[in-house]
């Protein structure tokens, strides 16, 4: 069944090459890198690096599940793009990345559940 009540919910995705770059662009939006040295000096962090340490943990912990995973930080917001085949996968990027955040550092999951049409 599909659910489309939410707008999340990519239905009937078909593999050819065209529409993949379709999803692609939607799913992966030009942003420029940023570097914020204010949050580094509030928080003692190196965003470049924990950013680097949020993606590995993602693809390690989901086993690769999310494709075209992006993992950037927005105006002091980390944020994850993406996309996937099931909530659960979703739900596990996002635990990943939470594990690695301190209290009080936001996360935006924009992972995105795509579904197929089985048969």
């Amino acid at each position: 069944m599909f659910r489309e009540e939410d707008p999340m919910v990519i239905t009937k995705v078909r593999r050819s090459v065209l529409e993949r770059k379709i999803v692609r662009e939607a799913l992966s939006p030009l942003l420029p890198e940023r570097h914020y040295p204010d949050y580094e000096r509030a928080n003692g962090r190196n965003t470049d690096e924990l950013v680097s340490r949020i993606t590995r943990a993602i693809l390690r912990i989901t086993s690769r599940g999310v494709r075209e995973l992006r993992v950037s930080f927005e105006e002091g917001v980390f944020c994850l793009y993406g996309y996937c085949r099931t909530f659960h996968t979703k739900q596990k990027a996002q635990q990943a990345a939470m594990n690695l955040l301190k209290e009080g550092e936001n996360l935006d999951n924009r992972i995105r559940v795509l579904y197929t049409e089985a048969g």
